[in-house]
């Protein structure tokens, strides 16, 4: 069973009901369905989930990447119940995001419906100040915290020697271009180069911050990444399990059409 389906019957939103609520999405659902290929449908359902579900404002600036809601939940559920299975789950728990994004959607969703704590970090500055609207309109700055940092920065330089976090998550660049990032068939592509490419694309990314996570064995329990291409999950799986830890999990994340995965790994050293 779908870790969502406690907050959504059936492991999905309900855009009948959602439509009634909302004025602005009721323009564009027509005969029982979305038109998810419009940018503008998209941002509009994410903001009615986040508002109707809830309880929460929220707002991107124009051309950021819009989250899918269920997939994002279904990360930070996966996640606390990684937590619960180890028997750490004692409050607070402390995560750590890596390129929130001016969505800020795992830390609003984490520290809402979870109780989770953030510190939250973006290297671009619009997208800094957008997260920062999104957790003061929510008046959520007491669980988290939106750290600006330097290109390249992704543990080193942020993680300081007194910190310690139960989990790191990220979701990465995935693509080392934008002729890579084609247009999903049933849902427009939202975001531009700066959310959606790094050089290396994400396998790149995460096997640097795989390599970063043994300086930081002592601070982190768990480092996790989404993962966008399955093909990339498993050359990520053996790099890390050759050259960083054996301690490595992995999970798909599966919504409608669109398949992602996770893959963790620990030193279960750290002790929270």
């Amino acid at each position: 069973m779908s870790h969502v389906s406690k907050f959504f019957r059936d492991g999905r939103p309900d855009f009948e009901k959602l439509a009634q609520l909302d004025d602005e999405l009721s323009k564009y659902y027509r005969r029982g369905r979305l038109d998810f290929r419009k940018e503008r449908v998209c941002i509009s359902l994410t903001r009615a989930i986040f508002l109707h579900e809830f309880g929460l404002q929220w707002s991107i600036p124009p051309g950021h990447l819009c989250p899918a809601i269920p997939s994002r939940l279904e990360y930070l559920c996966w996640i606390e119940a990684l937590l619960k299975y180890e028997n750490i789950l004692q409050p607070p728990i402390r995560g750590l995001d890596i390129g929130t994004g001016a969505n800020c959607v795992y830390p609003l969703l984490g520290a809402k419906l979870l109780g989770f704590h953030f510190i939250a970090t973006e290297v671009d500055e619009e997208s800094y100040q957008g997260a920062l609207k999104n957790v003061l309109d929510n008046n959520l700055s007491s669980q988290v915290e939106v750290r600006k940092v330097s290109q390249g920065q992704i543990l080193r330089g942020i993680v300081k020697g007194t910190d310690s976090f139960h989990f790191a998550m990220c979701n990465p660049p995935f693509f080392s271009d934008m002729s890579e990032a084609s247009v999903h068939p049933f849902r427009v592509k939202t975001g531009d180069e700066r959310q959606m490419v790094t050089s290396g694309g994400e396998v790149s990314f995460i096997a640097q911050m795989a390599e970063e996570s043994v300086e930081f064995s002592q601070n982190i329990r768990w480092f996790t990444s989404l993962v966008g291409r399955k093909k990339d999950l498993g050359i990520l799986q053996r790099y890390i399990q050759e050259n960083i830890t054996t301690e490595v999990r992995r999970t798909c994340l599966k919504q409608g059409r669109t398949s992602r995965w996770i893959i963790a790994w620990s030193f279960k050293s750290h002790k929270v």
